[in-house]
């Protein structure tokens, strides 16, 4: 398993004065499992219009491997008790 860091940005999501819903970034497996993060998220708590939880593009910034093809490694650090 290869966790990857996605810089997910939605068509909407700008609140001025409160959150940035537009643009997060997010640890997960693909660029599926990270823009799914955020949607369930924002539908659960029922934020934003619709349409501006679409997608509009998902970037890998890094991931946790030896030698990653996007260049950039992740570093993962276990909580410690």
């Amino acid at each position: 398993m290869t966790f990857k860091l996605f810089k997910v940005t939605l068509r909407g999501g700008i609140n001025p004065g409160s959150t940035n819903y537009k643009t997060s970034l997010v640890v997960a497996e693909s660029p599926n499992d990270a823009y799914q993060a955020i949607r369930d998220f924002l539908d659960s708590n029922n934020l934003c219009f619709l349409w501006e939880r679409e997608l509009e593009s998902i970037e890998l910034l890094a991931e946790d491997s030896k030698y990653p093809a996007c260049r950039t490694m992740l570093f993962l650090v276990e909580a410690r008790p």
